[in-house]
Parts: C-alpha cells; structure tokens; sequence
C-alpha cells in the first residue's frame, strides 16, 4: 500500500508519525528489523479473554451452573476477539488517513493503489463497531444482572431506576450500532 523501504524514511519525516509505533505488528511484520511488534492491543484482549475464563471457572466452581452473567461475559468475549481481527485487518488503512489526517499533501507518500484501497476501509470498520459496541453493551448488561440479584427485593423505586439504565443501555447500543451506518453507509465512504 506504500512505496518500498527507502521512502519509509521519507514516510516517517513527512507523516511526523512513526509506523512501527503505530502499527500493531503480526508476525509477518517481524522481518522487518526496524519495525518492532507492538502488541499492546493483543496483550490486552489476551487479559481480558484470562480474566473472562477465570471468571466463569470460579463461576461454575461456586454456583454450579452459568447465569445470565456469565453467559454475557462469553459474548462479549467472543466479540471482542472478533473486533480484534478486524482492527488488525485495518491497521495499514488506519495508519494511512492518520498520516493523511495529518496532512492530505501526504497522499504522494502512498503508491495509487494504496491510494484506490481506502474507501475499503469503511466496511472494516463497520464490522468492528458491529462487534466493539455488543463487547461494550454485553458487559454492561452483565454488571446489571448482578445488581439485579442484589437490589431486585430492597425498593421499588431502585428497580425502576435499574429498568431505567437497562433501557437506556440498550438505546444506547442501538444508536451506537446504526450511527456510523446511517452517516456513512455501509462500503462506500467519501474520501476527504
């Protein structure tokens, strides 16, 4: 998507952006010895995806069985591993419009076809806000069904205020998920 080794330097002093900072590096990337890996998104889903599988260990060990919790902890793990593929599916396009973003004259610093793949960017993007928000959301209903448990028998005006963010929780994903496909539409996105 950009021109070989010898504009890379060229790239980095007009972009005032470094690659290798910016990229999330794969093991492809690794033969290239100035481009370090950066695995600061992968070390943290690993976390969260350890912190989820403890959970529902200790979950099963102590209850028995998996509630509603739990089985939102497993959704929106798995949704966030989706949302992982996706953003490494992305990361040469996100790092060409931040260096664009910093100045459109950079454009030159981008082979044509590089250039024609942009607008590509839009659908990769769409899938990642599809599974990122229900990451969000699932966790967020998970935190509500355990203060279901705790508050559902002490007032009544408590377990409206709980239907209450309930409601708006789900509101809240709901635009969320449609924002970026009613603004910007599904595969296709101008080009600034």
């Amino acid at each position: 998507m950009y021109h070989t080794k010898k504009s890379d330097r060229l790239l980095k002093t007009a972009a005032k952006l470094s690659k290798a900072a910016f990229l999330v590096c794969s093991a492809s990337d690794l033969s290239d010895s100035s481009n370090k890996p950066q695995t600061l998104i992968g070390t943290f889903m690993g976390l969260a995806v350890l912190a989820a599988t403890i959970r529902i260990i200790f979950h099963v060990h102590k209850r028995g069985k998996l509630l509603i919790d739990d089985f939102l902890v497993i959704f929106a793990t798995c949704c966030l591993i989706i949302a992982r593929s996706f953003i490494y599916n992305m990361r040469t396009w996100m790092y060409m419009t931040a260096v664009l973003a910093i100045n459109p004259k950079n454009a030159a610093l981008f082979t044509k076809s590089g250039m024609e793949s942009l607008p590509g960017l839009l659908k990769w993007n769409n899938l990642f806000l599809v599974f990122s928000w229900p990451a969000i959301t699932a966790v967020k209903m998970s935190f509500l069904a355990i203060f279901w448990i705790l508050i559902r028998d002490v007032s009544r005006r408590l377990v409206h205020l709980w239907w209450f963010v309930v409601v708006i929780t789900i509101l809240s994903w709901l635009f969320n998920i449609l924002r970026n496909l009613i603004d910007c539409g599904w595969e296709k996105g101008k080009l600034i």
